[in-house]
């Protein structure tokens, strides 16, 4: 488990967790113990979700972190000059391309034998990134709501993540890409945490950023929004529920 600051650096390639607080934490069990009203024999809970790690690229492949297990959420954000390719066995979020500059997002139930993700195409400048999310229970699978994106010359307009009508654990994520630097990433309520790459060993341009909801808090609507950062805009969000076994 990685701590809630952390600093990834690969090559030229640039992530930051840059976390925001997160209220609340994961409830966890002795062997032998078990919430009230579960039986010894049930699954653990699935009350929570955190980050676990993450992986940047600029490349067409990306690593998978070590130690990812079964039942883990693999978010996946690919802004390349070329056509959408989905990797094997990922659910596609959205995808879009504005002026050749497409934004690809895609999620994955983890297996736990994952150790690189292929299959994704790319020309000339590439940025990738990787988070693995952890929950504190089985999962049998996840499921994504409301995904809206954006690819415009212009000022994307805002977009609103319906969370609310959601079952917690789930977490709602904004992504942003663009041939610059994006700022600011908007997020109301404010985002947890986000992770940056680099745009060609060059600047800041593809984000992810997060909203937790545990068991026990009441989701809210969430929005996301940018400026107007150039000629090649991409905006995309929805949030992502966990479903437990």
């Amino acid at each position: 488990m990685i701590s809630r600051r952390k600093l990834v650096t690969g090559g030229a390639a640039l992530a930051v967790y840059n976390a925001l607080g997160r209220k609340g934490s994961a409830q966890s069990f002795l062997p032998g113990q078990y919430p009230a009203g579960a039986s010894a024999g049930a699954a653990p809970p699935v009350t929570a979700m955190s980050l676990f790690d993450s992986n940047t690229s600029e490349a067409t492949t990306i690593s998978v972190p070590a130690g990812v297990q079964a039942g883990d959420l693999l978010v996946l954000a690919d802004l390349a000059l070329s056509a959408n390719v989905l990797p094997t066995d990922f659910t596609q979020i959205a995808t879009d391309v504005v002026n050749t500059l497409r934004l690809s997002t895609s999620f994955k139930l983890a297996t736990g034998s994952e150790t690189t993700i292929t299959g994704m195409s790319g020309s000339g400048a590439v940025s990738k990134i990787l988070a693995v999310f952890r929950p504190n229970g089985t999962v049998a699978s996840y499921g994504v709501f409301d995904a809206e994106q954006a690819a415009t010359g212009g000022n994307p307009a805002g977009q609103t993540i319906t969370s609310s009508g959601g079952t917690a654990p789930l977490i709602a994520f904004g992504f942003w890409g663009a041939n610059g630097t994006v700022d600011p990433r908007a997020m109301t309520p404010a985002k947890d945490a986000e992770l940056n790459q680099d745009w060609d060993s060059n600047t800041d341009a593809l984000y992810i950023a997060w909203k937790f909801y545990d068991v026990g808090e009441t989701p809210a609507n969430v929005t996301v929004d940018m400026n107007d950062e150039g000629n090649a805009n991409n905006m995309q969000s929805c949030y992502i529920q966990a479903n437990a076994a």
